[in-house]
């Protein structure tokens, strides 16, 4: 019971407090900024296309690379520059 007497005190204080509510007249000028910002033309880039252009790149190389891997198994250039230890040290 208690919780609703504080609720409906705070219902009242709300309605109460929009009664001393005053007409505020704001210079023209702030209308003014406030088209000018709209209208204006900035050559910004979305975030979103900076996104999909990162990831168009990415998938664009991990497909070059691995059509080259795949392509050039036996001349690889790595396997110049890494020896390959085969672990036998004796033939029995």
């Amino acid at each position: 019971m208690k919780t609703t007497v504080n609720r409906e005190e705070w219902i009242n204080g709300i309605l109460t407090s929009a009664n001393n509510l005053e007409k505020q007249n704001p210079s023209t000028n702030v209308f003014k900024n406030v088209i000018a910002e709209i209208n204006s033309e900035t050559d910004r880039i979305s975030l979103t296309w900076i996104r999909v252009v990162a990831a168009v790149f990415i998938f664009m190389v991990s497909v070059e690379l691995s059509i080259v891997s795949q392509t050039n198994k036996e001349d690889n250039p790595f396997t110049e520059i890494i020896p390959v230890n085969d672990n036998i040290l004796y033939y029995e």
